[in-house]
């Protein structure tokens, strides 16, 4: 029983350590992903005051009118909320449903 319950706590503990590698994982995904959106708004900024101050050019044929082309500017993601964690989800377990072991 003694060995057995040892394993069984040298198994939950590397399911832990794993469950908290994922969760920081995922943590830095979302990070990565709100900067990438970040930079993706701001590089659509430039590419439309680029747009704009490329229309002043004069080139001389003025027999050709060019019309400035609309620049599509990526949508709004509205994502939810991260919520607020400290420690490790996978350990806020109600201890009543560990009294079947």
């Amino acid at each position: 029983m003694a060995a057995s319950a040892e394993a069984q706590s040298a198994s939950l503990q590397q399911v832990n350590s794993s469950v908290g590698e994922m969760d920081r994982m995922t943590q830095q995904n979302a990070a990565m992903v709100e900067e990438s959106t970040a930079a993706a708004r701001s590089l659509a900024g430039e590419a439309s005051e680029l747009a704009t101050l490329v229309t002043r050019f004069n080139l001389g044929n003025q027999s050709v009118k060019t019309t400035p082309r609309a620049v599509a500017t990526p949508a709004r993601i509205r994502s939810a909320p991260m919520p607020k964690v400290s420690g490790n989800l996978a350990l806020s377990v109600d201890k009543d449903e560990w009294s079947e072991f």
